[in-house]
């Protein structure tokens, strides 16, 4: 028995594990070209990441190894893991940095063989920094200052995502757009309080290629009071943060990155830093905050990180703090609308609703080539869904190669009409089936 548990937690610490433990080192394999490492010209280029004089120099040397000319989404990915093997994390970082254009594969599939093979260069690389927002690491805890702290009333804090940045910015677009409402007064039109949020965004820290990203389209419906820009500004900022996260689960391949147990919660303490002025020393004694030496005794507990969806914290012996709960968001989405949202996922930009009236065919089986089945709905039904924000290319035999996206019903009567019809959710469905309405069901 005590054997067992031995090795239940040896795999719970080898899973735990990052991988930049692993390092692949340059083999003296020899190339299709017949040259082996040493006397390739590849091993002696010492460009500096940015430095484009240096890359322009060497780039018909890295064209003429043929490996960097890849003809589809799995050479692609095939030629950076080649490279890296065989030249070292450091060339596949410049590569990639300095010709990210030619590896863009526009399908799920290859975007995340793509983030696989970055996750790859920059983790068993030198970069600082992980490639996506994982969960909390021992060489996290260990940094000076930390990226990760536990605490009695928070949980995990990723101070990475409490960043006031993003916060104080989009407090700054809705105070201006209230702004522009109350000067214009009666000559205001239905523009005047129209702004686009923060774009929240990953990024691979080394090559910076953007792996995803959201924004809202927002139009203020009255001008602002100090406490409703507050308020405001929190709702769109939650909303802001479940779609982005939601983009980032195409990178899932790599790793745990979208919805992180930490992740919403510590989103939430940085929206606070920006609107209340709070210090990082503050909000380690509002949280309750533990050292390096507590904070590894957390992370060595025989658990694992689960998926959190709220912006309550995971495993907390205390409470959250007042300070952290003393702006009211309950009544703001009906002080403005949104009108759109807009992600990336890769290469791939998606634009989701907040709600749509489904007119065309949906629930039918699709053959690529014909569909047969499913239920014609017109404008006179009424028929209401809502995205999960995931999406995808496909191919319709109604529609043709088109946008699918993924919906579920958004109210009761909706949830009767699918269960009437025998069809289930969430589900995706042709884009052009979908009409555009906003958070307070205005066409778009």
């Amino acid at each position: 028995m005590q054997q067992r548990m031995n090795d239940k937690k040896a795999k719970v610490r080898q899973k735990r594990n990052s991988p930049s433990d692993v390092q692949i080192r340059p083999k003296t394999e020899e190339l299709s070209s017949g040259q082996t490492h040493n006397d390739n010209p590849l091993a002696n280029i010492t460009c500096k990441i940015g430095d484009n004089a240096c890359a322009a120099k060497h780039v018909s040397v890295i064209q003429r190894t043929g490996l960097f000319h890849p003809m589809n989404e799995s050479q692609k990915v095939q030629s950076l893991l080649r490279l890296q093997q065989q030249y070292g994390n450091r060339f596949v970082q410049r590569v990639i940095a300095q010709h990210a254009n030619q590896f863009t594969p526009r399908t799920i599939r290859g975007r995340r063989l793509l983030a696989h093979e970055l996750a790859h260069t920059i983790q068993q690389g030198d970069g600082k920094s992980d490639l996506l927002s994982r969960v909390p690491d021992e060489s996290g805890i260990r940094e000076t200052p930390p990226r990760y702290n536990f605490s009695t009333n928070c949980g995990w804090i990723d101070w990475s995502h409490a960043d006031p940045g993003i916060g104080a910015d989009l407090i700054s677009r809705v105070r201006q757009a209230s702004d522009a409402l109350r000067a214009a007064g009666t000559s205001a039109t239905s523009s005047t309080g129209e702004f686009t949020s923060t774009t929240m965004a990953s990024r691979a820290p080394v090559v910076g290629v953007v792996l995803s990203s959201a924004s809202l389209r927002v139009r203020l419906l009255r001008p602002l009071s100090g406490d409703e820009v507050l308020s405001v500004a929190l709702s769109i900022f939650k909303k802001l943060s479940v779609v982005f996260e939601t983009q980032q689960q195409w990178t899932q391949l790599v790793g745990r990155s979208s919805f992180s147990q930490e992740d919403l919660p510590s989103n939430l303490i940085g929206f606070y830093m920006a609107a209340r002025g709070y210090t990082r020393d503050q909000i380690n004694q509002y949280c309750g905050s533990l050292d390096a030496n507590g904070s590894l005794q957390e992370y060595n507990r025989d658990h694992d990180f689960e998926t959190n969806r709220s912006f309550l914290p995971v495993g907390i012996t205390g409470h959250w703090p007042p300070e952290l709960l003393n702006i009211n968001d309950s009544q703001a989405p009906a002080l403005y609308e949104i009108l759109t949202m807009s992600a990336t996922q890769g290469t791939t930009s998606f634009r989701f609703c907040p709600i749509y009236r489904v007119e065309g065919l949906i629930g039918e089986t699709d053959l690529f080539i014909v569909s047969f089945g499913g239920k014609q709905f017109t404008a006179a039904d009424n028929l209401r869904v809502v995205p999960t924000y995931m999406a995808r290319e496909g191919t319709s035999g109604s529609y043709g190669h088109v946008t699918f996206i993924e919906v579920e019903p958004y109210g009761q009567a909706d949830f009767h009409t699918f269960r009437q019809h025998n069809i289930s959710w969430p589900i995706y469905v042709p884009e052009p089936v979908l009409v555009c309405l906003s958070s307070h069901g205005n066409p778009v």
